[in-house]
């Protein structure tokens, strides 16, 4: 079973996250892309104040955190279906004190509630998916030679899905969303 650790991502941060080298690396990299590139908030993309944020896929929660960094009142619905993924954000939002986050344990789906199998990458959290057969075949090349999907050690999880509209409580509409495919 894959460790939880307090990971430093920089000299101000730091956060949860599975401890393999190869998911360290990954957090790095996904700290990195949102917090000192920006690269969310690019083309005119803002995220106004108070605003509801939906996070599909939420991993250890950095896409939530870093929109908490930015605007404190906004509301946020989190989904994340993995195990270790969710025992991270959870440790997460109460490090970093991130309130009006609702965390939904599931998958989000389209059409289908029930359960699915997903595919864990203990060395790529932020890859695992649903659909492995396609993750494989599109995957990104990884900052640490040799940690692709297709050569990590996996295991397959039944997890719950569900769909938004089935969430405990109305939400309005969605005008900011994170998602990966899941």
């Amino acid at each position: 079973m894959p460790e939880i650790e307090l990971i430093e991502l920089d000299k101000a941060f730091s956060c949860y996250g599975i401890a393999t080298e190869g998911a360290v690396h990954e957090l790095k990299a996904i700290y990195a892309e949102m917090f000192a590139e920006n690269t969310y908030l690019q083309n005119g993309v803002t995220i106004p104040e108070g605003e509801f944020v939906v996070d599909v896929g939420a991993n250890v929660g950095i896409f939530s955190l870093f929109v908490k960094s930015l605007r404190p009142r906004a509301r946020i619905l989190a989904f994340e279906p993995m195990f270790h993924n969710l025992l991270a954000l959870h440790k997460n939002l109460q490090l970093h004190n991130a309130t009006d986050v609702e965390v939904v344990p599931h998958g989000l789906s389209g059409a289908h509630e029930g359960t699915a199998t997903f595919t864990f990458y203990p060395n790529l959290p932020g890859n695992s998916t649903r659909n492995r057969q396609a993750r494989n075949a599109t995957a990104m090349p990884s900052p640490m030679p040799g940690a692709t999907p297709s050569a990590t050690n996996c295991t397959e999880e039944r997890r719950s899905r569900s769909r938004l509209s089935a969430c405990p409580r109305p939400w309005p509409a969605i005008p900011a969303l994170n998602a990966s495919i899941c």
